[in-house]
């Protein structure tokens, strides 16, 4: 364990590519040693205990290992640190590697100390401008986040994290990559049962109170302890309790759509929208009725101005076309999937005029064969700057994830179709006839897969 301390000073060289070897040796080691349990800091009563020769060994290496790695994220985030606001070709190398390491280790080791210091680092980097000189800093950061999302049962890592992102989002006025609000589609939620946890604790809490009436003083101490160590076990071996992770759940859930209702709010024309609909729709069986008409409303004052915009052709008031959203039919088919989702399970029962959504849907049907992703998934924005990459030695690093690509248009339009039409009871039959009238005039310029699946509906 004391040569990790000679890896650190090899990594002083001035020379950059020692430098980026070293910390990359330093991770292959720390991945390989970082024990499976968090390590818990001894309380001075602990310490002054006499213990066996192994025990104390054991000790000595946890401090140890501690003490070194703290000194390693430390070394990677002054890295990050010196070079990531002015970065040359010569330094992006060593700047890349650094991040890689701090995305690495979170996301392969979550469960071990400094973890809310491997996430303050990382979230941070997400948050830089569009405008910044390495474009693939952001999806490398939020391509990390995602798998910890995605593989985080226990949910306490994933409320951490969503808290920041929650935070950043908000401080930066909502100019960021998509990416970020993307990968929180990746959060893992089940069914978050709301109000009958509550009871069933209150009554496993309320027996034990009757029980304990019964015990003696001497004995609720006995078992106030037993709790404490209980707990202590438990958070050693990283041992979660379905109780517990709801709570998370639940906590989690708040703040992305806290998120998501901001964005909505706040600046309803941004690119951050398709996403926040996107999660929206995947998470619309979680939201509680009592915010359904007041999201309904932002959602159809969303597709009103999608439709004006239609219209009018996309020109803002000076004229010039927009650049804030390269797809808007794109756009148009989330906010009509979005609300239609939100009405397919708990708000079936409320009586809402969608006249708006269909409108829109209607509308921007005509720009199915415009659109650039029709058939296919837009390139998700990490391979499209993992290409970016100029340096090979990096490139063979570096595995960026795609798995998080959006799905097509017609994709989106089927989906849209299969709830308007297919999943509600009632729809005119002069509704059903101009969108088949219309369905089939674009299917007329598409491609033949494209006009095969448009004609499948």
């Amino acid at each position: 364990i004391n040569q990790l301390r000679t890896l650190r000073e090899i990594g002083k060289s001035k020379d950059l590519k020692v430098q980026q070897l070293a910390l990359l040796s330093q991770l292959a080691v720390y991945k390989d040693i970082i024990p499976g349990y968090r390590i818990r800091s001894l309380t001075a009563e602990e310490q002054s205990v006499k213990v066996s020769k192994d025990v104390k060994k054991l000790r000595e290496y946890e401090q140890a290992l501690l003490r070194n790695y703290q000194e390693y994220l430390q070394s990677l985030e002054n890295t990050v640190r010196a070079r990531i606001k002015s970065p040359t070709p010569l330094t992006t190398p060593l700047l890349l590697t650094a991040l890689h390491s701090l995305t690495t280790l979170l996301t392969t080791h979550p469960h071990f100390n400094f973890r809310l210091n491997l996430m303050t680092a990382i979230v941070s980097r997400t948050l830089l401008p569009p405008s910044h000189p390495l474009p693939q800093i952001v999806p490398l950061c939020t391509s990390s986040l995602s798998s910890l999302f995605a593989g985080d049962e226990e949910g306490e890592a994933t409320l951490e994290a969503v808290k920041m992102i929650a935070k950043g989002v908000k401080e930066k006025g909502y100019r960021v990559r998509e990416e970020v609000v993307r990968c929180l589609l990746w959060v893992r939620v089940g069914d978050v049962e709301k109000g009958e946890k509550g009871k069933d604790e209150g009554k496993v809490g309320e027996k034990r109170k009757k029980k304990e009436e019964h015990v003696s003083r001497k004995m609720r101490k006995v078992g106030k302890k037993e709790r404490e160590v209980e707990k202590e076990m438990k958070e050693a071996e990283a041992v979660w309790d379905r109780g517990e992770v709801e709570k998370r759940q639940t906590e989690t859930l708040k703040y992305i759509f806290l998120t998501y209702f901001r964005i909505l709010k706040n600046v309803p024309t941004s690119d951050l929208v398709p996403a926040v609909l996107e999660g929206l729709a995947r998470f619309a069986h979680l939201i509680s009725v009592d915010f359904f008409a007041d999201l309904l409303e932002t959602l159809k004052s969303i597709s009103e101005t999608q439709f004006v915009n239609f219209v009018e052709g996309d020109d803002d008031e000076g004229g010039k076309a927009r650049k804030d959203d390269k797809d808007r039919a794109r756009s148009a088919f989330h906010c009509v999937i979005a609300a239609f989702q939100l009405l397919s399970g708990q708000g079936e029962a409320l009586n809402l005029d969608l006249t708006t959504f269909y409108t829109s849907f209607y509308a921007h049907l005509a720009r199915l064969p415009l659109s650039p992703y029709t058939s296919t998934p837009p390139p998700s924005s990490r391979t499209k700057h993992a290409s970016q990459i100029s340096n090979a030695p990096t490139q063979q690093i570096f595995n960026i994830s795609t798995t998080d690509a959006p799905t097509s248009t017609i994709e989106l339009m089927i989906q849209g179709f299969e709830l308007m039409f297919f999943k509600k009871r009632q729809v005119p039959v002069e509704r059903v006839r101009s969108f088949v009238k219309r369905v089939c005039g674009v299917a007329l310029n598409l491609r033949v897969e494209e006009t095969l699946a448009v004609l499948g509906v």
